[in-house]
């Protein structure tokens, strides 16, 4: 159709607008769609768009085939759709004249001119739009991955019906699935009876409520919070988080009530243990921080104990066994003595006493408390003992668990002391479950050895059982308990690398049991007609009065000790023993003094812990000037650390406060001997 002739003059009724090609071809060269032209697969046009994309030149792509444009790996397929003549919307990855590749949408649609097909394809790069649409799913890929670990799912509540819709991961985290439930949708009323505790379900409603008139309050807050216990569809049950918000319009109506829950039972469960251990944790740092304090107070203890002992020793031996006073001396020693009864318990407890442990059987510390206790136990209380026949030896001081057990025993007795009372004793040889493992964290796997007291008494108050082995700490009426009898119980099995566990149903009496790694040997328990007694140390063998009888020749010793009440009654001991001893509260004098004779004296007996310099650095230097002078440390109480400095400055012995004549005696005889 060409222009309108010069002649003719469009009607005046005529709106229409002849067209001019001119134009025509102008508008599709400069389209802003990549757009061609084809007839039989032959490209017949292509506009400015197009060329821009593929980078070729018009002249390049006119007259060749469509195919030319696509990927070789897609020309089968479009080829197909060419051949049908046919509308068609498709995407399809392109080819560039330099080789590269994109991925286009193609929407071709067919006209004629002429009576020839034509077919107007439009191509759309779609790269971009594929990258954003992979970005976009690669994020929603994470976020579901994110909220399946972190047990979180999603819901909406449709607020007129009062119907939630809840996604995969709610579903999952009660136990079910959309496909179970027959959809995603669930009414707020069946929700709560069949997911929620029932003693929780009116809070739970309560909230789904006001969520659901917050429409009406536009002032309301947006956001909530709730916890509450859920029920799974397999009927084991956990604890949920629920945050909920609400999304309004202009106006400020609801358009949707929105959350989201997770399961946080293990989370609550971790809190609850990370609670327990911080508990055990204060406990033991309290424990810690007592048993310093009773180190030092008992060193202090210890000095005046020794001063007392001694001078009331010296004063028996003195005194005519008819003398009026010697009844009363003999008393204040027994009294003495069981103060030092109770300054060794301090001491265990606040980890001061030097250990003494090798492989033992504890059926032999079992007899011997039995018996002990079966001649003390009213009538009305009942002991009977088990042990497993094969129980194996454990790395243990018999003496402390001989303490720890009478401990036990005791308390046991005292529980059941009002009523037909029964204590059982029982040794046991198994591995501790998992299950009892976590409700005791402090028993380990390796425990295989239970040592037990059980009574029938009325048990322990659940609300003190976190505080029994607290130092101090008694039940018992005031002047009839110390507080420290659990407490060292408690010690003593921690430097047995051991634990103790205690078991108290509801009125059902209590059990304590110590546990116990087998001692490296594999040897079991010898029976009971083979055990041997305790082995007495060679002191206890002698004879008590010989001990005491001169046998210091006058022989010179140096004492060095910075407490008078000490060192007073040491140098009478020693006077009595025979020696003649030269006595110093300074250590930096003994030390001068040392150096004017170094070869007058046999021996050196000097305390630990004193001003200036303790009795470590005392010894060493007593021994750079005199190599072969024998020292005797003593002290009131002797830590590891303590124990294994005084070995490597050659100490011959280590005597603790308070000591006795005898045991003074015992250790000098020792001591000469070996250095003889």
């Amino acid at each position: 159709m060409g222009p309108p002739s010069a002649s003719s003059s469009p009607s005046p009724s005529d709106d229409t607008i002849d067209p001019d090609p001119a134009l025509y071809r102008q508008t599709f060269a400069h389209a802003i769609e990549a757009t061609t032209i084809s007839s039989d697969g032959q490209i017949v046009d292509i506009n400015n768009a197009a060329l821009a994309i593929f980078g070729y030149r018009r002249d390049e792509l006119v007259g060749a085939s469509l195919l030319k444009l696509i990927a070789p790996t897609c020309r089968t397929e479009a080829s197909l759709s060419i051949d049908k003549n046919q509308p068609a919307r498709y995407e399809i990855t392109l080819q560039r004249a330099d080789g590269s590749q994109f991925e286009a949408e193609i929407e071709a649609k067919m006209t004629e001119h002429d009576g020839r097909p034509l077919r107007l394809t439009i191509l759309r790069d779609i790269s971009e739009r594929r990258r954003h649409l992979a970005s976009l799913h690669d994020q929603q890929v994470k976020l579901a991955m994110a909220m399946r670990v972190a047990q979180l799912g999603h819901w909406e509540l449709d607020v007129p019906s009062m119907t939630f819709t809840f996604d995969d991961n709610l579903w999952s985290i009660l136990g079910t699935s959309a496909e179970t439930e027959g959809g995603t949708t669930i009414s707020a009323d069946d929700y709560c009876r069949r997911f929620i505790i029932p003693e929780d379900s009116d809070r739970v409603e309560e909230r789904i409520v006001a969520s659901a008139q917050a429409h009406n309050e536009p002032n309301r807050p947006n956001d909530g919070r709730i916890e509450h216990r859920f029920r799974r569809a397999d009927g084991t049950e956990g604890i949920m988080l629920v945050h909920t918000a609400v999304t309004r319009d202009a106006s400020g109506r609801v358009v949707r009530t929105h959350g989201v829950n997770q399961d946080i039972t293990a989370l609550r469960a971790a809190e609850i243990e990370r609670q327990r251990l911080e508990q055990q944790l204060q406990q033991t740092q309290k424990l810690e921080a007592l048993g310093t304090l009773a180190g030092g107070i008992a060193h202090d203890f210890n000095n005046i104990l020794t001063g007392i002992l001694g001078n009331l020793q010296l004063a028996a031996i003195d005194l005519d066994p008819d003398h009026p006073a010697h009844i009363s001396v003999i008393d204040a020693d027994r009294a003495a003595k069981r103060a030092r009864e109770l300054v060794s318990r301090i001491l265990a407890f606040g980890r001061r006493s030097p250990a003494n442990r090798a492989a033992a059987p504890l059926n032999t510390v079992i007899t011997e408390v039995a018996d002990l206790l079966r001649a003390s136990l009213p009538p009305s209380i009942q002991l009977t003992t088990e042990v497993h026949p094969l129980c194996p030896l454990v790395e243990c001081d018999p003496t402390e668990i001989h303490q720890a057990l009478l401990n036990l025993c005791t308390n046991a007795a005292q529980a059941v002391s009002a009523r037909e009372g029964h204590i059982h004793i029982s040794l046991n040889y198994t591995t501790p479950d998992d299950d009892f493992c976590q409700k005791h964290p402090q028993v380990k796997p390796e425990h295989h050895v239970h040592l037990s007291v059980t009574d029938n008494g009325d048990g322990i108050d659940p609300q003190l059982l976190h505080r029994i082995f607290e130092p101090f700490f008694t039940t018992k009426p005031t002047g009839k308990g110390t507080g420290l009898g659990l407490t060292t119980v408690h010690r003593i099995m921690q430097n047995h690398h051991g634990a103790v566990s205690v078991e108290s149903p509801e009125n059902a009496g209590a059990r304590f049991t110590l546990h116990f790694a087998p001692a490296a040997t594999s040897a079991s328990n010898p029976s009971p007609a083979s055990n041997p007694s305790p082995a007495t140390s060679p002191r206890s063998r002698r004879d008590p009065a010989a001990l005491v009888q001169p046998f210091g020749r006058g022989r010179r010793i140096l004492l060095i000790d910075d407490d008078a009440t000490a060192r007073s009654a040491s140098l009478r001991a020693l006077a009595h023993l025979g020696f003649n001893p030269l006595s110093f509260a300074d250590p930096r004098n003994a030390v001068t003094h040392l150096h004017q004779c170094p070869d007058d004296f046999c021996a050196a007996i000097s305390d630990l812990a004193m001003p200036h310099m303790d009795g470590i650095e005392l010894a060493s230097q007593l021994s750079e000037i005199n190599p072969t002078l024998p020292i005797i440390l003593i002290s009131g109480y002797i830590h590891d650390q303590s124990s294994r400095s005084a070995s490597a400055v050659g100490i011959a012995h280590i005597l603790g406060k308070p000591y006795s004549l005898a045991d003074l005696a015992s250790v000098l005889r020792t001591t000469l001997e070996e250095a003889n």
